[in-house]
């Protein structure tokens, strides 16, 4: 696990996932952050779970920009606007989910470390944030993909 940090953009992953989603077009960009959203069943692997949680964390932040980001991650994410319909905002609640407490590699890696509190406490605030946006009421714990 290359960390940095507890943030959900402080790892090799998601900031490989965002300088993805910086390169490609709008479109590309949409559809990279849908496949992130898509945490499959089974086990989830790091660097995917790391993914899921840079979207769900792009998401917050278009449902409310004035979340605190690095400045280029704001102007991206406002270049970016991500298309927040049900499904994308009910998609970044689920995956959260699915990734704090599924059979997650992102759990046994942060449990290793010191900073295991801290790491859950951000991934916890986000989806707070999402579960609050009105889109979410009604999704159950098994629904963890767009479609």
């Amino acid at each position: 696990m290359g960390a940095w940090g507890v943030g959900p953009f402080e790892n090799d992953d998601a900031a490989d996932f965002v300088d993805e989603l910086v390169r490609g077009s709008v479109t590309e960009a949409h559809q990279r952050v849908e496949w992130a959203l898509r945490v499959p069943s089974g086990r989830i692997e790091y660097p995917r779970g790391a993914t899921a949680i840079a979207a769900a964390a792009l998401v917050d932040t278009c449902i409310d920009d004035a979340r605190e980001l690095e400045p280029e991650l704001r102007d991206f994410a406002g270049r970016l606007r991500i298309d927040l319909s049900d499904e994308v905002v009910r998609s970044a609640y689920a995956s959260l989910i699915r990734v704090e407490q599924g059979d997650s590699e992102w759990n046994e890696l942060w449990l290793d470390v010191e900073t295991w509190a801290a790491a859950r406490q951000v991934l916890r605030d986000i989806r707070t944030r999402v579960a609050a946006d009105p889109r979410v009421s009604g999704v159950s714990l098994g629904q963890n993909t767009l479609f």
